[in-house]
């Protein structure tokens, strides 16, 4: 008994081992990660190398976009707008709260899961189990023309190739940008900071909770919504209806050289062109990276490991949040490997504990016996965090609802091999 359980674990560890790469157990060639999605508290969805789209975790309002409403440990594809056949063409897969997104290749945007907040944007509050069509501002046919797509809690935001930005759904605090707390069905534009015209020349977005943020092309940052922490840079917690610029760390003129942000519930980062990252917002984890557990309403440099000096040689910046259990953010740097710093209660910053920090920390390997190495890619979630890397996806922190999609339930501190 105890040589056919040996066995029997080994080929099940050699099974998961070659999914993790992309190859099947029979040795045939699969479709393999390409992006993987924020893994929120009950999904995480992932696009493939073939243009589909698989998700796994909890689907109580269809998040997982298979036409169902059963959970599955494991990834399923996602269906098309027919529910005919798989989701294809996708460019961008992007999660919110209980509803997900896919950016096409041709420029539309299609969606699926709860639309109670008109979050699907497809001029209705009614929930899909499988993707519809986000439609244009007038209600006419599909919105065109979208470059990027971003996610919050209950609303969404895409750029366009024409260098606006158009919000949908929940606007109560703000979120949308139109200079109302009215929500919105279908997207309408994000006004200039006067509200006389669509803000424009954006090249980054990044939206949370109930703020959103957008990089303009002259290097300076913008924010809107609710400000609860002073998510908005701006050196208050006053809430803004039209987009407001992030300010300085001396609060004298605008932060400037900014590459790309990213924004949570709590807090938000920017990468900068030097590839240094500053930070503003709550900090009651250590998530601004500063040393401190101090807010800060204005922009503060996330610091090296040791020392004093910043954190330096930043590609990638990821921001994850609004849980009790610890907001933290991720970095991966240019010898490709991967730092977090902030909230750890579930193991969300991949370094072997469940300890908080308050700087920069080193995301093990899933051994222990070293960094991991060659990372492509990170997205942090909630409480969960993931990363692309040249042998595979691998995931760590919380895993109860069955979102890494290796067939488990459980949280993890260090990364294991995971397929949304």
């Amino acid at each position: 008994m105890v040589r056919t359980s040996r066995v029997v674990l080994t080929a099940a560890l050699m099974t998961m081992s070659m999914l993790a790469a992309g190859v099947s157990p029979a040795g045939a060639a699969t479709a393999t990660v390409v992006q993987v999605s924020a893994l929120t508290t009950h999904a995480g969805c992932a696009r493939m190398s073939d243009g589909t789209v698989t998700c796994s975790g909890l689907n109580e309002s269809g998040q997982l976009g298979n036409g169902t409403t059963t959970g599955s440990l494991t990834p399923v594809t996602v269906k098309n707008l027919a529910g005919a056949g798989p989701l294809t063409g996708v460019s961008q897969v992007v999660t919110g709260n209980f509803f997900a997104c896919a950016l096409l290749t041709v420029g539309g945007v299609d969606c699926w899961g709860d639309n109670s907040y008109g979050q699907l944007g497809n001029g209705t509050t009614t929930g899909s189990l499988i993707p519809v069509a986000v439609e244009n501002s007038a209600g006419t046919g599909p919105l065109t023309g979208v470059v990027q797509v971003a996610l919050g809690k209950y609303h969404a935001c895409a750029r366009l190739v024409d260098t606006t930005v158009d919000c949908w759904g929940h606007n109560g605090y703000y979120e949308l940008g139109d200079n109302t707390n009215l929500d919105h069905l279908l997207p309408k534009p994000v006004l200039n900071g006067a509200g006389t015209a669509p803000l424009r020349n954006q090249v980054w977005i990044s939206v949370s909770q109930y703020d959103s943020c957008s990089v303009q092309s002259d290097g300076s940052a913008r924010c809107w919504g609710l400000n609860q922490f002073g998510t908005l840079g701006d050196g208050t917690q006053t809430p803004r209806a039209r987009p407001g610029g992030v300010k300085a760390a001396s609060g004298i003129g605008f932060l400037t050289n900014v590459k790309t942000i990213s924004a949570s519930p709590t807090h938000t980062c920017a990468l900068l062109k030097t590839g240094v990252v500053d930070c503003w917002g709550s900090n009651s984890f250590g998530q601004l990276g500063d040393g401190t557990v101090t807010t800060r309403l204005r922009p503060v440099v996330v610091k090296s490991s040791r020392g004093p000096g910043p954190l330096l040689h930043v590609a990638q910046l990821t921001t994850g949040g609004g849980s009790s259990a610890g907001d933290h953010s991720c970095a991966l740097l240019s010898n490709r490997t991967a730092v977090c710093w902030g909230g750890n209660f579930y193991g969300q910053l991949g370094d072997g504990t469940t300890t908080d920090r308050h700087r920069p920390v080193g995301v093990t390997n899933r051994i222990a016996k070293g960094l991991l190495s060659h990372v492509l890619g990170i997205s942090a979630g909630p409480i969960a965090t993931c990363a692309r890397t040249t042998a595979g996806t691998f995931c760590w922190g919380f895993n109860s609802g069955g979102q890494f999609g290796d067939g488990n339930a459980f949280n993890t501190t260090r990364p294991v091999p995971a397929r949304p």
